[in-house]
């Protein structure tokens, strides 16, 4: 966790639609820098991730992103919508920026075949008041209607999104 005296802060927030696969020098190179372009990744947190789209889609199997026919929406829009609206609803916790508080968590979550969203969670915890606004604001998209399930064969599947946020002090 890096610690920066700042007077301004800035939140940068980054979809990941795919693995992580964040190398220890890759992360250590990023360490100083801002990032704020989406890098696009490989989600396979579950382990029912289908290797092939077959004939017969399996319902229950969780489907790399990569496979998919077509992507999760949300918001009748693509991931881009869903970085906004994040942007839109973080706010830094006040805990945290007393305590300087930096860095990069990364959250997943399942989009399920009906668009609910199941298996929430902070792969990789930064702050506990930050870790709990991420949570709650993914949470608030689970909302009918504001996602839609990916497809293979014209069907929908379940599929993982791993969303990484990066709390950043100026």
């Amino acid at each position: 966790m890096k610690k920066v005296n700042a007077t301004m802060m800035t939140l940068t927030t980054i979809v990941v639609v795919s693995v992580m696969a964040v190398s220890c020098k890759n992360s250590e190179e990023k360490k100083d820098k801002v990032i704020d372009t989406p890098k696009t990744e490989i989600a396979q947190p579950a382990s029912k991730i289908a290797e092939t789209p077959s004939k017969e889609i399996d319902q229950e199997k969780v489907y790399s992103i990569d496979l998919l026919d077509k992507k999760p929406t949300f918001q009748n829009g693509d991931i881009d919508n869903f970085t906004k609206w994040v942007n839109n609803h973080l706010v830094y916790p006040e805990d945290a920026k007393k305590n300087d508080i930096t860095g990069r968590l990364t959250a997943s979550f399942t989009i399920e075949t009906d668009g609910s969203l199941s298996d929430i969670k902070i792969l990789n915890p930064l702050y506990p008041s930050i870790d709990s606004l991420v949570l709650k604001v993914i949470r608030g998209t689970n909302v009918k209607g504001y996602w839609t399930a990916g497809m293979v064969d014209e069907k929908p599947v379940k599929s993982t999104l791993i969303f990484p946020v990066i709390f950043q002090l100026k």
